[in-house]
């Protein structure tokens, strides 16, 4: 039996996205284009070139955004997707694959988890450029509710998560001498 959102939450979000209609024309595919960023077959290829390719000191923060997507990934988003068992604001209109059925649930969002992950492990490995990281995480996870993927609890819960889980790399994994990845 799934654990319910707490009823004042669920409120929240069924009031917001009722002022979200679905988007038509260009800003859907502009959109879509967008919020992909965030998805797995784009940030793990991209993690893996960076850690092979990059300079030797980046190569230290796109390891710990590897290490950091994958298991994140599996410790909090699949076991919560059944815990909660939140339906999505519109579901799916084609049958998940037989390895994907979690994903047809909402809570919490992984795409918010990644972005701001990535975000967060980003602001600690190039400080100059941690303005441009956390408007990009907004983007990419503000385009999950306009897409109508999510609720705003999904998002705020999937984006606390990945901060926590890339200041855990980060403080764990410290660049630097004893770095696994140098």
């Amino acid at each position: 039996m799934p654990l319910p959102i707490p009823e004042f939450i669920d409120k929240f979000d069924k009031r917001m996205m009722s002022k979200v209609k679905n988007p038509e024309g260009i800003l859907r595919y502009i959109a879509l284009g967008i919020t992909a960023f965030g998805s797995a077959p784009v940030t793990v290829p991209l993690e893996l070139a960076g850690w092979f390719f990059a300079p030797t000191l980046v190569q230290v923060w796109f390891g710990l955004a590897l290490i950091a997507d994958v298991p994140g990934h599996l410790m909090f988003i699949v076991p919560s997707r059944y815990i909660f068992q939140r339906q999505r604001p519109t579901p799916f209109t084609k049958a998940p694959l037989i390895f994907d059925k979690w994903n047809i649930f909402s809570f919490p969002s992984a795409h918010s988890l990644r972005t701001w992950t990535l975000a967060t492990i980003g602001c600690f490995g190039v400080p100059a450029f941690s303005y441009l990281f956390i408007i990009i995480a907004a983007v990419i996870t503000g385009t999950r509710i306009f897409l109508r993927r999510h609720y705003p609890s999904d998002i705020i819960v999937g984006s606390l998560l990945g901060v926590v889980l890339g200041i855990l790399m980060v403080t764990v994994f410290p660049a630097g001498i004893g770095n696994p990845f140098l």
